[in-house]
């Protein structure tokens, strides 16, 4: 019995993560112009999943914006990848990005990427200290 309510346990977690880690991956074609379009005028990005236990906030600076169709097998829907490089040591990676845990900063305001093109959206634990 303790085992199968541990296991239970383990299974509702990883569940939990895994939806809150999906909020804004998938995209219309539309949405997805809108927001590369976006991600593309912001000098600084910030990778931080509020949803996330444990998580810190990554700063990164956005070299390569692309849109590409999902993987899912779902039509119609498309991903956006970056390509960033971490600041401290410029080593190149390459992320599909969700835009509720993708947030840029203006005048000392953070906000994610989702909020500004208006999509509905639960960013959980926005962070309250600086980033930087």
């Amino acid at each position: 019995m303790k085992r199968t309510l541990l296991l239970l346990g383990f299974l509702l977690t990883f569940l939990v993560s895994y939806a809150a880690d999906q909020q804004l991956r998938e995209l219309s074609l539309e949405d997805a112009k809108r927001a590369a379009a976006l991600i593309r005028k912001q000098r600084k990005l910030y990778l931080y999943c509020g949803c996330c236990e444990g998580e810190k906030a990554r700063k990164v600076r956005a070299d390569k914006v692309e849109i590409y169709e999902s993987d899912t097998g779902k039509e119609g829907l498309y991903n956006i990848r970056i390509t960033f490089y971490y600041p401290r040591s410029g080593m190149p990676t390459t992320e599909i990005v969700d835009l509720a845990y993708l947030w840029g900063r203006k005048k000392g305001v953070y906000f994610t990427i989702a909020s500004v093109l208006g999509m509905p959206h639960d960013a959980c634990n926005p962070m309250k200290r600086s980033w930087e």
